[in-house]
């Protein structure tokens, strides 16, 4: 399986959308999405082992490809994260942070930052990401 398709199964169907308090869970991640008139925004935390298979420094030369592979993933927002063309959505901003590996737990935070020139066309989206969430 792709890598790209494997992290995308995870932000979509491996996490809850919303809770009050995020607690590290293997398995699951976070993604919080603020949609405001001209913009996305989107914030992603994801445990290190759900994209990668471990959560620690990286220990041979697979683990670190594997985890030099999820970080440009990552950084490829217009690719990962895929507006309604009709919305005219560019990448503003990408932020990624990858673990630095000095506790029990690892994971990665990312956030993006969409700006669309038609933000009514995102309407038709949205009937097309409740079918997915479901």
């Amino acid at each position: 399986m792709n890598a790209q398709v494997l992290l995308a199964a995870t932000l979509i169907c491996g996490m809850p959308f919303a809770h009050a308090q995020h607690k590290h869970v293997h398995g699951e991640g976070r993604l919080d999405a603020v949609i405001d008139e001209g913009s996305i925004s989107l914030d992603v935390e994801l445990p290190l082992d759900a994209v990668v298979g471990f959560e620690r420094a990286p220990k041979n030369d697979k683990q670190k490809a594997a985890l030099a592979g999820a970080e440009k993933i990552l950084n490829d927002a217009a690719t990962l994260w895929q507006p309604t063309p009709a919305a005219g959505c560019s990448v503003q901003s990408v932020q990624v942070g990858m673990p630095k590996f000095d506790g029990e737990h690892a994971d990665i935070d990312a956030n993006y930052v969409f700006r669309c020139t038609d933000f009514a066309a995102l309407k038709g989206s949205a009937h097309e990401t409740e079918k997915i969430v479901r």
